[in-house]
């Protein structure tokens, strides 16, 4: 006879699973919203649209920044915050109370730079009102035909902590078609000399709705599914093997409240997935709950 755990597990696989056929059928049977090859967001409309942001650092579901259209602005500036009830990177549960995760980013021309950071705000790993992890990011991202190219490179620190910086190349194609499918690559070539391989899609509502006068807000579904090399999930998860390390499914309400700033409440789900990784882990399944606010110039 199966325990209330196992019937909760259970559940959130079935929730997991309806989430991704939902993702299939929209893209049987819905229109997307696509790009103009060569052209990217810029306006509020637009930004309506932009792909989901990183819920947890630049990775798996990594948004590059978009290339203005505007041909008299090459730039564009991009700063984040978000509350998270926890925080999970990649399926690992690295702080299981609340987090304040900033960023900032900046792209010229194609050539993006950006910092992001998560801000313990409880005593969960001794380290409450400060930054337990950094990421810092290089990343050139072009359009070649209906593909989107991107590649880069990140630099993890975790300061006060005896955790070891690390360092990651990727390389990425996102494809111009209903559910942006797109692939990449990380490879960790300081501490783990491994590959994470996340697929990834998204779906917007095409039309989305508006809730007050000159603020816009629509849907966007996401989820993902990775893959470790042995090398990668002995250092991260503990078992020397490659597999199916994690997925996640998602749901996020984007607000553009002005062309210049936009808020956005999300939800989702991660599970790992390889049965010996989920026996070495703690935490299996999670729940995170947050809100972002956005500013873009």
């Amino acid at each position: 006879m199966m325990n209330s755990n196992a019937h909760g597990f259970l559940g959130l696989r079935w929730i997991a699973t309806a989430a991704l056929a939902l993702l299939l059928g929209l893209a049987c049977g819905l229109p997307a919203k696509a790009e103009e090859p060569g052209a990217r967001p810029e306006s509020g409309e637009d930004w309506l649209f932009s792909e989901p942001a990183a819920a947890e650092g630049f990775a798996p579901v990594y948004k590059p920044l978009p290339i203005p259209r505007d041909s008299e602005k090459s730039w564009l500036f991009d700063a984040d915050a978000t509350f998270n009830t926890k925080y999970v990177w990649r399926g690992i549960d690295r702080n299981d109370d609340p987090v304040l995760q900033t960023a900032v980013y900046f792209s010229f021309q194609g050539l993006s730079v950006g910092a992001w950071g998560n801000l313990d705000l409880t005593d969960e790993n001794d380290r409450s009102g400060e930054f337990s992890e950094g990421q810092y990011a290089a990343d050139y991202t072009w359009l070649w035909s209906e593909v989107r190219m991107s590649v880069g490179a990140i630099y993890y620190d975790f300061p006060g902590s005896n955790r070891d910086s690390t360092s990651e190349v990727y390389v990425g194609a996102g494809l111009n078609m209903p559910l942006s499918p797109t692939l990449m690559l990380f490879y960790d070539f300081d501490e783990a000399d491994g590959a994470y391989i996340p697929l990834s899609l998204s779906y917007s509502l095409p039309d989305g709705w508006t809730i007050a006068q000159d603020v816009r807000m629509t849907a966007t579904i996401f989820g993902s599914v990775a893959y470790g090399t042995s090398d990668y999930n002995d250092h991260y998860y503990g078992v020397n093997d490659s597999a199916f390390t994690d997925a996640q499914v998602g749901l996020m309400l984007p607000i553009v409240v002005t062309p210049n700033f936009k808020v956005t409440p999300l939800i989702r789900f991660t599970s790992l997935l390889d049965s010996d990784i989920r026996d070495n882990m703690d935490d299996d399944d999670n729940l995170v709950i947050g809100v972002g606010a956005e500013v873009r110039f």
